[in-house]
């Protein structure tokens, strides 16, 4: 699953927390507003700032689609159809991935605008009780592989999330 955000030089915009240890700062930005991280004790969470409990990995990007169950607003000015990757986290603690597509053309999906009303139905939908979901980097740097799903990214992406079962 594709992660953050990157520049044009190639690192990742914002905060960047590996194995405990900082190699970007957070920055301040209304856009990339949330931080998914996970401490020593395998905690995970997505919050607008750090928790300050020895995190060993901490990403900035966004932005916080849904918090504590309820959809966030989003004022975009720039906004585009684009496929969709983001990353919730279920009441009990744990990830849920999401790969949202065009119908008819998996290169494209909704407006970023409309994302946390389409989580929001695919919830319930499904059953699923996510408390928290943020956006990922998506569009054209977005890939999203597993037994049943392959999306297969257009541009070179900078990070992905790698889960190992």
């Amino acid at each position: 699953m594709s992660a953050g955000f990157y520049g044009k030089d190639d690192q990742h915009l914002g905060l960047f927390i590996e194995e405990g240890k900082e190699l970007r700062r957070k920055m301040n930005s209304s856009l990339f507003n949330g931080i998914v991280w996970k401490n020593e004790e395998g905690t995970i969470g997505i919050t607008p700032d750090v928790p300050e409990n020895n995190v060993q990995f901490g990403l900035q990007t966004g932005p916080i689609l849904i918090k504590e169950q309820g959809g966030q607003p989003l004022n975009l000015t720039d906004d585009e159809f684009a496929r969709r990757i983001a990353l919730g986290i279920t009441q009990d603690g744990k990830f849920i991935w999401y790969g949202i597509t065009g119908e008819n053309n998996i290169f494209s999906g909704p407006l970023l605008k409309d994302l946390p009303n389409i989580i929001q139905e695919i919830n319930t939908k499904e059953h699923l009780f996510v408390s928290d979901v943020i956006n990922l980097d998506g569009g054209n740097h977005s890939t999203m592989n597993s037994d049943t799903i392959q999306l297969s990214e257009l541009s070179p992406i900078g990070g992905m999330f790698c889960i190992q079962e």
